[in-house]
């Protein structure tokens, strides 16, 4: 993790992408740990790119959390995934941003999806990953390996 200013910024090492990932939240950093995980995922990017639009007459910039390429039974498909907290859901300006990110995907062809912490953090998968994650690189003894 990182200090920067008044808040604590966690990072990833992301072994699908090879390089460090700065997480916006724990949940996001959660969420990123399980697509690293995912078979179906072929490659995710953080932060990818920035949505520009107006709300109440001010120009706004809207960043989704993560691009996706996954394999579907339909072939390949990119995702635009937003992770946000349940609570936050009700307030306008989110719902607004919400609405922009699916007007894009729907005009491009890609899937939105909205994460919560309900599907990130339900049962005990993400506690499993977390555990096996530091062996994940590790390869077992070559005289464990029967040829």
């Amino acid at each position: 993790m990182r200090f920067h200013k008044s808040r604590i910024t966690p990072r990833l090492a992301s072994d699908k992408l090879s390089q460090m990932v700065r997480c916006d939240s724990c949940l996001e950093k959660d969420f990123f740990i399980q697509l690293d995980f995912d078979p179906a995922v072929i490659a995710w990017r953080a932060h990818p790119f920035q949505i520009s639009y107006l709300y109440k007459g001010r120009l706004r910039r809207y960043t989704p959390d993560a691009l996706v390429l996954r394999r579907k039974v339909s072939g390949m498909v990119y995702q635009v995934v937003e992770v946000t907290s349940i609570y936050l859901l009700a307030k306008d300006e989110v719902a607004r941003t919400l609405e922009v990110g699916e007007r894009l995907c729907s005009d491009k062809g890609w899937e939105y999806r909205v994460v919560t912490e309900r599907e990130i953090r339900s049962g005990h998968f993400l506690e499993n990953i977390k555990r096996i994650r530091r062996y994940r690189s590790q390869r077992p003894p070559c005289n464990t390996i029967s040829q």
